[in-house]
């Protein structure tokens, strides 16, 4: 697993146009190639609260895909950009939504 940083991956994961929204975040992905693993971006934008709000978002999202290492295989792009609501919730509802947006994207993608 790696994390995107550059803003051409960025792009390209967003001109694939493929979203799926949830109530606290949405997740934009797109289907790499067989020899690539899975990677993640993840977008906390101002309108989301403070700096201190943002980070802990992206640490829990973070923690999220490290606890995860059944994702890593997968060729998938995933960006998640959060909504204002995030940063209110606890750790159990982002980790159900997430759960259940990756679900539908793997079933979507034909893994």
């Amino acid at each position: 697993m790696k994390f995107i940083k550059r803003t051409k991956d960025f792009h390209d994961i967003f001109n694939n146009k493929k979203r799926i929204n949830g109530n606290l975040f949405s997740v934009y992905y797109k289907k790499l190639p067989p020899n690539q693993n899975l990677s993640v971006g993840i977008i906390a934008g101002k309108k989301v609260g403070n700096a201190v709000k943002r980070n802990k978002f992206k640490r829990r999202i973070r923690a999220y895909f490290r606890e995860n290492k059944s994702l890593w295989n997968y060729p998938l792009g995933i960006i998640v950009v959060a909504k204002k609501e995030a940063t209110l919730s606890d750790w159990n509802s982002l980790k159900n939504q997430l759960d259940n947006i990756i679900g539908k994207i793997l079933t979507n993608e034909n893994f």
